[in-house]
């Protein structure tokens, strides 16, 4: 009786042992694609502003460099826009210390030149003494600059992702959010648009 009493326990206690590490493997897939979902969205977030930025600063340098002037609406938002740019595009680079896919992309240029962009109408709108101001000849030939930049920009954005937005409005519609939320952080979507910038970008659009 003892040995089936023996006999009896340890299948029971190796029935348990397995109940218990299916189960806590099922949590911990579940919470492995809460966390994949809750990434997948954030990414998604910070791809519409760095992919809609270049179409949308790029209209916007186009009607200034055609008017030879500016008003501080327009300097804000193309303050707004190279904000994101360079620092959206840092954030999401740093994100893939996790996600690793990224491989030996380096953001060093993207970063330092649309920074010295923001930079430049930051204190262009802090210095202007009325609603609108005309440019200088420097200040457009540097106007250019960014427009040939966002230009390249804009063309990656086309050739990269599914759907995009209308260069008048910053933004994406909604089609992308629904496209890329459930593509998810294993899509190489984002991959290839971070790559694409660092390929166009160079230290010849400094305008430093």
């Amino acid at each position: 009786m003892m040995n089936l009493g023996k006999n009896i326990i340890i299948p029971f206690t190796l029935g348990i042992g397995m109940i218990i590490f299916l189960t806590l493997w099922i949590l911990s897939e579940r919470d492995n694609q809460s966390y994949e979902r809750y990434l997948s969205e954030e990414l998604v977030n910070q791809v519409v502003q760095i992919s809609s930025a270049p179409p949308y600063a790029l209209s916007i340098l186009q009607d200034v460099i055609e008017k030879g002037e500016i008003t501080q609406v327009q300097a804000g938002e193309l303050e707004s826009n190279f904000y994101y740019l360079a620092f959206v595009t840092q954030d999401i680079s740093q994100m893939d210390i996790y996600l690793n896919r990224l491989g030996d992309y380096n953001h060093n240029q993207i970063v330092s030149i649309n920074n010295d962009y923001r930079e430049f109408f930051m204190f262009l709108k802090r210095d202007m003494e009325s609603n609108e101001a005309a440019l200088t000849t420097e200040q457009l030939e540097e106007l250019q600059l960014m427009e040939r930049l966002m230009q390249h920009y804009s063309k990656v954005v086309e050739d990269t992702l599914m759907f995009t937005g209308d260069g008048d409005t910053n933004g994406q519609p909604s089609e992308f959010f629904d496209y890329y939320s459930e593509q998810g952080i294993k899509d190489d979507y984002w991959v290839d648009l971070l790559k694409g910038y660092e390929r166009v970008t160079d230290f010849s659009y400094s305008i430093n």
